[in-house]
């Protein structure tokens, strides 16, 4: 039975394995080393949300929300922006829906925290994560930005108002 729960900043290695291991099956490769270090900043702050969905006690999906903050991540807090990242599903359970349940939490506590706004970034050759963001209402920005090995980002955003709450 898959269930979801919060994690903390300890159970880094368990997102980062998670992480590791969607992005070699979306032919992105392995993360750059200095991505587990912005995990690793990200989850030390007060403002960060960890969730894991689990089966039978074996993590299998993880993504992280926190509030959005100026300069890629480096500067001051954004007011009511929030960020979603680290969305990653182990390979032999895509295609279920647990990376949808894992974004309508995760846009649920963004309510709680009353954020305007969600943001987040996707690879523009991820065309299975845009189609879900879409789908989810993310519209895609003007934002751009290379990552760790020049590829391109695209920014997507979504207003919470008008979201429909996730059903339990």
């Amino acid at each position: 039975m898959v269930h979801l729960r919060v994690g903390d900043a300890r159970e880094i290695d368990t997102a980062w394995s998670i992480w590791c291991e969607a992005n070699v099956a979306t032919q992105l490769g392995q993360p750059a080393d200095d991505q587990l270090g912005r995990m690793q900043r990200r989850l030390l702050l007060p403002t960060t949300a960890l969730y894991f969905l689990e089966d039978d006690g074996d993590a299998i999906a993880v993504a992280l929300l926190s509030q959005a903050r100026e300069s890629g991540g480096a500067g001051g807090p954004i007011d009511g922006l929030g960020h979603i990242s680290t969305v990653a599903v182990r390979p032999n359970y895509w295609g279920r829906g647990f990376a949808t349940g894992l974004i309508r939490e995760a846009l649920e506590e963004a309510r709680r925290r009353f954020y305007r706004r969600v943001q987040l970034w996707v690879h523009a050759s991820n065309q299975r994560a845009i189609g879900l963001y879409e789908h989810l209402g993310f519209e895609k920005t003007n934002d751009t930005q290379p990552d760790d090995f020049g590829r391109p980002l695209l920014r997507y955003e979504i207003g919470l108002t008008g979201f429909e709450p996730a059903t339990p």
